[in-house]
């Protein structure tokens, strides 16, 4: 496999791009905790199932068109939020099994 270099210049675009998104991804992730309480009150499995879920919805957004449709592309923007918000709450609760199992 050959080094790759990265071009710091596109990973610094890349950052700015991301640090606008992540607070209305927080803000997500925030409404999800309210509506599922505070523990979630979800298995992982359920967890799971609501990331295919919102995965599909995303996709299913972009696929119906986005380019030059700015409701659309608000849309998919929405759905890949709400998808990112999940994978987080999944990480969270990766985070509390493995803090669980690191104090037996």
């Amino acid at each position: 496999m050959e080094d790759e270099h990265l071009d710091i210049e596109y990973v610094e675009m890349i950052y700015r791009q991301a640090k606008l998104e992540f607070p209305h991804l927080l803000r997500m992730r925030a409404e999800q905790a309210l509506r599922w309480g505070e523990d979630d009150g979800k298995s992982l499995y359920k967890l799971l199932a609501v990331l295919g879920e919102e995965f599909g919805e995303t996709c299913k957004a972009i696929l119906e068109g986005v380019e030059g449709h700015p409701l659309r592309a608000g849309n998919a923007r929405n759905e890949a939020l709400q998808t990112a918000a999940v994978a987080v709450a999944i990480a969270e609760q990766m985070t509390k099994i493995i803090d669980k199992a690191r104090e037996r």
